[in-house]
């Protein structure tokens, strides 16, 4: 994986949020893979649209009905987490972390 520098960072995300993780959940994609989605309540929008309230981040990876999969290098999405996101849409609408960990940075209070 490259380290991606901030601007890098910037540069690729669609929409950058700050906001809280307030549910998740896993699903099956039509692959039959495992996801991990998380509702993320905005605070504040530091580019993108500016009127986005929330946001379903998702991860490959998780453990759905039994069946486990691990991907390295995925961001952790933690309930109740504060975090700035810096997210881009893939082709088939889901939204990601730009570069995987490297586009979640936890808030500690």
């Amino acid at each position: 994986m490259v380290r991606l520098t901030t601007y890098q960072l910037v540069d690729a995300s669609d929409t950058i949020v700050r906001g809280t993780i307030t549910d998740v959940w896993t699903e099956l994609d039509l692959r039959g893979l495992v996801w991990t989605r998380a509702q993320v309540e905005v605070d504040e929008v530091l580019k993108g649209e500016a009127d986005t309230r929330a946001v379903v981040v998702d991860q490959m990876g998780g453990t759905w009905a039994g069946r486990s999969l691990r991907v390295a290098g995925v961001a952790s999405l933690s309930l109740g987490e504060d975090a700035v996101f810096f997210l881009e849409e893939l082709g088939n609408g889901q939204t990601v972390t730009v570069g995987m960990f490297q586009g979640k940075f936890t808030i500690l209070d």
